[in-house]
């Protein structure tokens, strides 16, 4: 699959930043037939800041008997570093603009084990180091197990450190797609912040529990988790010259700030139920509760770190989320549209749910995948597609500053299209 895309900034949430960099592609192959071969790569400019950046990914997995699966994946990410950068890092070490850019280096073990009938073992982990202003290295283990009981539903208990491999995340509109599944976390950059003259990786460490069953036509699910957010790294819109301080880190991917928040605890839960209507038609509406952070005061004084930090608060967000999916049977288009009603003063981004397919997106988000017929003798399929988050803006804390505004977001509006040739 090659995909060229272009469009506003990528997504932000509790896993990373993954910029939109133009062009994609992956590669899979299987080798005497129990060997699968794959490498993936992304490649551009993050639109924002017109830096380039690159990542490469390669995995091999090996289907033994008895159900499991060893895979091994290395994946490499660089990121020439904005000007804007080079100015922070002078403010931070006294130093000039010249440092290495942004390097991620990653190995992922993955095995799925399924010892008895019904039950399923998912368990990893990775080793990661990220060069920027230090040098950091980390292990992340993660473990799924998962119970399906026929009508009686599916159990998953999950716990997760770090990121995730691709594998245990639900993506794509129809969740099959292998070679999506190494696209999906190829160009998710850590999110790194500042503080105390430091770099620092946001790391998320999370327990979770998840229930799903089906009735007719009718899918109930509920999960509920815990979750301990490390440097959390909030994102900040602000004009040039509004905010200072060492401990404001120039945005890697938008023309934004990042603040280190520190350790965020939270538990939370969701409930959600699905109504089958067809093979191509599913609506579907769902709850959810979780810990948040929330910003006592909209009036800052001297427009620091310190000061941004001190008026953060713990509290609750709530949301209700109204969603649409399924594919035309005329035309083929497959489709997600949905809209969040959230408490809008929350200024970190929901949890990442590892037992449950559907992803919080807070306001109005729609999401088109349109087969193009084939061209002449050319090989393959076309699939033009469409990706439109957060229309509304919803979820912009405003923040008031020497009569200027910024806000706090940890869900930017953007819009991107793209094309992808699939053989």
């Amino acid at each position: 699959m090659v995909k060229v895309s272009g469009g506003d900034q990528g997504t932000i949430s509790t896993l990373g930043a993954e910029p939109d960099l133009g062009t994609a592609f992956a590669l899979a192959t299987t080798l005497f037939g129990v060997n699968h071969f794959q490498f993936a790569g992304n490649v551009g400019y993050s639109v924002e800041t017109a830096a380039p950046a690159a990542a490469f990914r390669t995995s091999f997995r090996r289907e033994l008997p008895g159900g499991a699966a060893p895979q091994l994946g290395v994946t490499m990410r660089q990121l020439e570093v904005p000007v804007r950068v080079n100015a922070g890092k002078a403010l931070l070490t006294g130093q000039g603009s010249g440092f290495p850019p942004l390097r991620a280096v990653s190995a992922t073990l993955y095995d799925r084990n399924s010892p008895t009938d019904g039950l399923t073992l998912e368990y990893g982990g990775a080793l990661d180091s990220v060069a920027f202003f230090d040098r950091l290295n980390y292990f992340s283990p993660f473990a799924r197990l998962s119970y399906d009981g026929g009508t009686r539903g599916v159990i998953q208990l999950s716990f997760v450190s770090g990121t995730p491999p691709a594998e245990l995340l639900n993506v794509g509109m129809d969740n099959t797609a292998d070679l999506e599944q190494d696209l999906a976390l190829l160009a998710l950059f850590p999110r790194i912040s500042v503080r105390g003259g430091r770099a620092h990786v946001q790391r998320a460490a999370s327990y979770e529990v998840g229930y799903r069953v089906r009735s007719g036509s009718r899918t109930f699910s509920a999960a509920a988790f815990r979750e301990t957010v490390n440097h959390a790294a909030l994102t900040l819109a602000a004009p040039g010259g509004l905010v200072s301080g060492s401990d404001l880190l120039p945005d890697l991917f938008t023309r934004g700030w990042v603040l280190n928040a520190g350790t965020v605890r939270r538990t939370g839960y969701t409930a959600s139920l699905t109504q089958h209507a067809g093979e191509n038609l599913e609506l579907t509406l769902a709850f959810a509760s979780s810990g948040s952070l929330t910003a006592a005061r909209t009036t800052l004084e001297r427009g620091d770190a310190a000061e941004l930090r001190s008026i953060l608060r713990p509290g609750r967000r709530h949301s209700v989320t109204a969603r649409v999916s399924g594919t035309a049977p005329v035309t083929g288009t497959r489709f997600v549209a949905s809209y969040q009603w959230a408490s809008l003063d929350s200024v970190v981004p929901p949890h990442v749910y590892m037992t449950q397919p559907l992803r919080e997106g807070v306001g109005l988000n729609v999401l088109v995948r349109q087969p193009i017929p084939a061209l002449g003798a050319l090989p393959g399929r076309l699939e033009a597609s469409a990706e439109l988050r957060n229309l509304l803006a919803h979820g912009y804390v405003p923040l008031n500053f020497s009569g200027r505004k910024a806000f706090l977001v940890h869900t930017p509006r953007s819009v991107r299209g793209g094309l992808s040739f699939i053989f």
